[in-house]
Parts: C-alpha cells; structure tokens; sequence
C-alpha cells in the first residue's frame, strides 16, 4: 500500500487479485463503482492460477520450434514451390474438409522471403533473433506465459483469418511481430 492509502498497481496484479479486488480501495483506485467491470462479481482467474492448473502444458522453445519449421518448409519451397498452394490459407477449401490449412498458413508465407543467396540470408537471421527473442521472454515471462503469449497469437491469426475476407499473405510472420514488440517493451 502506498503511503496515501492506495494500493499502488503492482500490488493489484497478483495471484490473490480476486481477494484483493473486494477491497473498496482497490476500486477507488481504479474509480469503478461497485457492478461495473472492477467489481469481481464473477470470479477471475489470474496467469498464476492458470499456470498451476495448466503449467504442465507449457511448452519450452516454441518460437524456437515454431522457426525452424518456418525455415524447413523453405527449403521445401525452393525444392518445390507448388507446395504453398497447399499450404495457404482458403476459408472455403478447410469448410470443404481440408483442415491442415488452419495450421500450416502460418508457415506459407516462407517463400515470401525470398529465393537465392539473399532470400537464405534473410531466413538465417530470421531464425537467429526468433532464437534470441524466445530465449529472452522465456527468461523473463516464465515458459508458462510466454507459450499462452504464443498460443493466443497464433489462435488469433486463425480467428483473423477466417473473419477477413480474402487472404492474408505473410500472416505466418505476425507472430514474429508479436514477440519482437513484446521483447521491445521488455528490454
């Protein structure tokens, strides 16, 4: 508690929220009134409550993993570049039975790189900061909280791109932007 009666923020976000957010400090804090969306009237779940139930679910790497598939269904495209028109994105196409595509969109954007010389360049750095980036989040956020961080985005380009009309090219490389802007903010 601050020295001005008020919880300060850090001390609101933590395992024990839900106690914490009955306290009419809290929600002054906040300045929500008692029935609005501060008032805890349904029960919330924190990311350590989540952990503790779910943590054995975590998986450790993931951008790691996540990048070196990226890198091999590269080189799958510049063995045969037809390929990505298996991989693509089509919202009728998974409705009329092909589900693979809701996965591995994420990886066919690899061609977009770019063949040659320059194109294996750009890859190789690629994998390189994804490595950086997951070593980093990892380290900081825990392996729990930065798989539900990738887990969350990689759910969210499929939510996207089946309300988007049309396709999405390069959606795969979201998640990269994700993690590089969570890695910004963090160092």
């Amino acid at each position: 508690m601050r020295g001005d009666g008020h919880f300060a923020r850090s001390q609101m976000v933590s395992d024990d929220f839900p106690d914490k957010c009955r306290d009419p400090r809290v929600q002054d804090v906040w300045g929500l009134s008692s029935g609005g969306i501060g008032s805890c009237s349904a029960r919330m779940i924190s990311l350590g409550q989540l952990e503790r139930r779910w943590g054995g679910l975590s998986f450790p790497g993931l951008l790691r993993y996540y990048a070196m598939l990226h890198a091999l269904v590269y080189v799958l495209q510049l063995v045969r570049p037809d390929i990505s028109e298996l991989l693509e994105f089509d919202r009728a196409k998974i409705l009329a039975g092909e589900v693979w595509r809701m996965v591995t969109f994420l990886f066919a954007s690899s061609g977009s790189v770019g063949p040659g010389v320059m194109g294996m360049l750009a890859m190789v750095f690629l994998v390189m900061i994804a490595f950086m980036m997951s070593t980093a989040l990892e380290d900081a956020w825990g392996v729990f909280k930065a798989t539900l961080f990738y887990a969350c985005g990689i759910l969210g380009l499929m939510v996207g791109n089946f309300l988007v009309p049309g396709v999405m090219p390069g959606s795969g490389f979201l998640l990269y932007g994700a993690a590089f802007f969570a890695f910004a903010t963090l160092f």
